[in-house]
């Protein structure tokens, strides 16, 4: 039920302001309404347990192209055409780019950072992606869940920046046991147009 379609979700955001998250995202033409830093993560109450987590923790995993924002290409000089059969990115200047849906356009991870099976009093984690080329706007939203019912979510939102982001985390440790971690509805819309998702890396420990 966490799983947003991508296409439509990343389409909005780039045509108009629309809330991701509980950030309200400004769309190209019109101007932010509010810091795009995204909310400090705030526990809640959950009973969610990732299927994955059963053949156990991936703790990298590829971003796939899932789409093709038009919009977006043309506005930094970027077409999707045909050419002999096959969909190229061009752009005058440039070689042009094959554009193929579930082609590979970098990597995601969500780990944490802190030993199994170390008796603190909190943890760490980090999560982030390395794409293929610059970035116009992305979205990125994990979750924890601990022993119980304890856990936590967040989602982070921005525009433009490198190929490369990351956002580390601490978090106090409210009972010791399994904590598993996932990154839940994440893409990244890179500056040529294409739409990359998150394949949703996981992680598992014993604190």
């Amino acid at each position: 039920m966490f799983r947003t379609k991508i296409n439509a979700l990343a389409t909005a955001a780039l045509g108009g302001a629309v809330v991701l998250g509980g950030v309200t995202m400004a769309g190209p033409d019109r101007p932010a309404t509010t810091t795009l830093a995204g909310a400090k993560a705030t526990p809640l109450v959950t009973a969610y347990s990732p299927a994955a987590e059963t053949t156990g923790s991936r703790l990298s995993i590829g971003l796939r192209v899932s789409g093709y924002n038009k919009a977006r290409g043309k506005r930094n000089g970027y077409r999707l055409v045909t050419r002999n059969g096959r969909k190229m990115i061009v752009k005058k200047g440039k070689n042009p780019v094959p554009y193929e849906v579930k082609g590979p356009c970098g990597s995601s991870w969500f780990m944490f950072t802190t030993p199994n099976g170390t008796h603190a009093k909190s943890f760490t984690f980090r999560t982030g992606y390395r794409v293929i080329a610059p970035v116009a706007v992305y979205r990125w939203a994990w979750r924890i869940d601990g022993p119980g019912r304890v856990g936590w979510s967040d989602t982070r939102t921005g525009f433009a920046g490198g190929a490369k982001k990351e956002f580390p985390g601490r978090h106090a440790i409210v009972r010791h046991g399994r904590y598993s971690g996932l990154v839940t509805n994440a893409w990244v819309v890179l500056t040529d147009g294409r739409m990359c998702a998150s394949l949703h890396p996981t992680d598992v420990r014993n604190f």
